[in-house]
């Protein structure tokens, strides 16, 4: 069931949450009571629109704390609530007194860690001591302080579904933000969701409107394939919005997810079984090779990949970046036969410069660490830019593979603005309606290829590779370009 939380000051402040829960099919409304008082409490309990859980928690224990949680469970009890979720960590005699007043509500008893995701072990040791307590269900949650601690979720999740213990667990954080739904689509039986990303009631919550109207999380089944994006940082990434609407548009039974990972070794290991395909951004496209793999020559050559598929006990690599670039040099003549100096020594730079060689390109590379584009140079045989101050005498094309209005890059742009005529820039930054780079270019009236036809390219490639489908260039530009504003 799909839960919508909020923490009210009154009355009037949810009635508004339940036109949005209503819209965006909420099963159950949340109702955090550590704010509100008595009177207001009672005016929304009294509300029928929604099925409702009552809850209280207690960060910091304190006497007065503990005795205006006990009024509130007693009022939600007295005014037959349809669910009350109790912290373990009152204790037993606080919950067990609060049992006998119970007549048609049902009791949620919970575990919080606001600091961890301890090991399973002991998860599995406090599900048992719950367990003594009769509850209708129980309910686990934790803070993931990496990608890996929502395995242990996970892993806790099957045991439950093996045993039919009715289980709601995951984790908070931003590290388990998209792994609640991962959560939900294994077994456990609430996601947690929020009115707005402002008003969260845990860290970590997805708001209801992206959680059932972009990631569909009410056409989730167990057969639902799961695909995603690993790197860190991602808040720059809109693949799950352009992977979603493909799914929504094409009728594919998938979902994909962020997966903000520090180390991809691990998170391959762990979750190889879970997840059917992913996207690979900064900074694992060339470490992806470095794991055993299944890839091709041309993937060997550019030495980095972008698009993995899981098959038995190994990825499958693929270079969708390659794909996408191809087309759009195969486009452009500017980008044949020219003078292109390439900002950046990455995995992405790598593609750009192994696709350029073959159209013919003088192809120089700069970077702010020098080594880095040496290696690079000498592995692409292709010239390297030691000294800012000494560039090239003519540049024809400008190609920007470093993220986010970083210095290196602008200042170096601009002494070369200064200095040549250029024909074109290419910034890939996918954020180019904050990019700096484009800014100075349009000023300049120099021609740009921004990184979200870039993007586009590329991704209408990896659908075809996870899901066998076409996608609509055009639809999935407008779509985008409609909801790119939005925030995951």
């Amino acid at each position: 069931m799909i839960v919508l939380s909020y923490q009210p000051k009154s009355y009037r402040e949810i009635k508004k949450v339940i036109e949005y829960g209503h819209k965006f099919g909420a099963d159950l409304l949340e109702i955090r009571g550590e704010r509100i008082n008595h009177k207001e409490l009672i005016k929304i309990l009294n509300s029928t629109s929604f099925p409702k859980i009552f809850t209280y928690r207690i960060n910091n224990f304190s006497y007065s704390k503990l005795k205006d949680a006990s009024k509130k469970y007693r009022i939600a009890i007295e005014h037959d609530v349809d669910y009350i979720d109790i912290d373990i960590n009152l204790g037993r005699n606080f919950i067990n007194k609060l049992k006998k007043e119970i007549k048609k509500t049902r009791l949620i008893l919970s575990y919080h860690n606001y600091e961890k995701t301890p090991r399973l072990k002991y998860l599995i040791q406090i599900l048992d001591y719950s367990r003594k307590i009769s509850a209708e269900y129980y309910k686990i949650v934790t803070y993931a302080n990496s990608f890996d601690d929502n395995y242990t979720i996970l892993k806790l999740l099957e045991i439950a579904n093996r045993k039919s213990i009715p289980l709601i667990a995951h984790c908070m954080g931003e590290y388990g933000k998209s792994a609640r739904i991962l959560a939900y689509k294994h077994g456990s039986l609430f996601c947690y969701s929020s009115f707005k990303s402002d008003s969260a009631t845990a860290s970590g919550q997805i708001s209801l409107e992206l959680l059932t109207k972009i990631f569909r999380v009410k056409n989730i089944y167990p057969s639902t394939r799961i695909y995603g994006i690993a790197g860190n940082p991602l808040k720059q990434s809109k693949s799950w919005l352009f992977h979603n609407f493909g799914f929504s548009e094409t009728g594919s039974n998938a979902i994909y997810l962020n997966f903000l990972v520090n180390d991809l070794e691990n998170f391959i290991q762990y979750f190889k079984n879970y997840i059917r395909g992913i996207s690979i951004t900064i900074p694992f496209k060339e470490e992806i090779l470095k794991i055993p793999n299944i890839s091709s020559k041309i993937i060997k050559e550019i030495g980095s990949a972008n698009t993995a598929i899981f098959k038995d006990s190994k990825p499958i690599l693929f270079n969708t970046d390659y794909l996408g670039f191809k087309e759009i040099v195969k486009g452009e003549k500017k980008l044949q036969n020219s003078k292109v100096l390439v900002i950046g020594a990455g995995g992405s730079a790598r593609t750009i410069i192994y696709t350029l060689k073959k159209f013919n390109n003088e192809i120089f590379v700069i970077n702010r660490n020098f080594e880095r584009a040496k290696k690079l140079a000498e592995e692409m045989e292709i010239q390297v830019i030691k000294n800012k101050n000494k560039l090239p005498e003519q540049i024809d094309v400008l190609i920007n593979t470093t993220p986010g209005n970083n210095l290196f890059a602008l200042n170096l742009a601009k002494k070369i603005f200064s200095m040549n005529k250029i024909k074109l820039v290419v910034d890939l930054d996918l954020n180019f309606k904050e990019s700096k780079l484009i800014s100075i270019s349009n000023s300049k009236k120099i021609k740009m290829i921004n990184g979200f036809e870039f993007f586009i390219r590329q991704a209408i490639h990896q659908f075809k590779i996870f899901t066998g489908k076409n996608l609509s260039v055009r639809k999935a530009r407008k779509f985008l370009l409609e909801n790119y504003d939005k925030q995951f």
